[in-house]
C-alpha cells in the first residue's frame, strides 16, 4: 500500500558542486512507502553517522583527522569526499561525487558508477524510499543534479544521480549525504538572510 505525503526530500535538481546547500531542499509532494517510517526506525542507530567513523555535527579538525583523503573507494570505484559545514562549522552533510567524464561515458561508466552507488547502499538500507526514474539526457543542465534514488533515514537522508559540471558538456556520479534537521536550520537562515538583503535594498527606493 502507497500513501500520498508531503515531506522535504533532496530537490530533484541541486547544484553540482554543492557550493549552496540552500538547494538541496525542496518541500514537493511525492509517493512514499509505507514502510519508510519502520525503516527510519530500523536504522535509527545509524541516523548520526554521516559516513565510516564521521558523524553529523563534527568540526573540520575532526573531519580531516578522520577522512584524510579527498578520494576514497566505495564498491568497486573511486569517489572525492567534500564534506559541507553549517553556520557554526559542525558537518551537515557529505558530497560524494565520481570523476567527470564525457557525455560519452553516461550509458556506461557513468551509469556503472551511479549503480555502484545505489547496490553499496541497498545492502544496508535495503531498497530506496524514493525512485525518481532514470535521468533524461536532455533535462541536464549546467550545475544542476538530476537525483534518481532517496533514502530517507530518519533525520538522515541519502540522494544519489548524475550532475552536470557547471562548465557544461562533462557529468559525474553523485551522491549526497546529509542531516536533515540540520540542513533545514541552514536553509531557514539563509532565507532570512536574502530577506535581510532585500529590505536594505528596498530602503536605497
Amino acid at each position: 500500500m502507497k500513501i500520498i505525503i508531503t515531506l522535504s526530500i533532496g530537490a530533484l535538481f541541486a547544484s553540482c558542486s554543492q557550493s549552496n546547500p540552500n538547494n538541496i531542499l525542496d518541500t514537493v509532494i511525492t509517493t512514499v512507502n509505507t514502510d519508510s517510517i519502520k525503516r527510519a526506525a530500523k536504522f535509527q542507530s545509524t541516523s548520526e553517522i554521516a559516513y565510516g567513523k564521521v558523524k553529523f555535527g563534527i568540526t573540520k579538525k575532526a573531519y580531516d583527522k578522520l577522512m584524510p583523503e579527498m578520494s576514497n573507494k566505495i564498491g568497486a570505484y573511486d569517489y572525492m569526499f567534500l564534506p559541507q559545514y553549517d553556520k557554526q562549522g559542525k558537518l551537515m552533510g557529505i558530497f560524494i561525487q565520481s570523476y567527470k567524464e564525457t557525455a560519452n561515458y553516461i550509458d556506461n561508466k557513468l551509469t556503472d558508477e551511479l549503480n555502484n552507488l545505489r547496490d553499496v547502499i541497498k545492502a544496508k538500507y535495503e531498497d530506496p524510499t524514493i525512485d525518481h526514474g532514470k535521468p533524461e539526457f536532455f533535462n541536464f543542465k549546467p550545475g544542476m543534479v538530476q537525483y534518481q534514488y532517496d533514502w530517507e533515514l530518519g533525520s538522515k537522508m541519502i540522494t544519489i544521480g548524475l550532475c552536470e559540471e557547471e562548465g557544461g558538456s562533462e557529468y559525474r556520479a553523485v551522491c549526497y549525504i546529509y542531516n536533515d534537521t540540520m540542513m533545514q536550520a541552514f536553509k531557514d537562515s539563509e532565507s532570512k538572510k536574502s530577506e535581510q538583503v532585500k529590505k536594505a535594498a528596498a530602503n536605497n527606493f
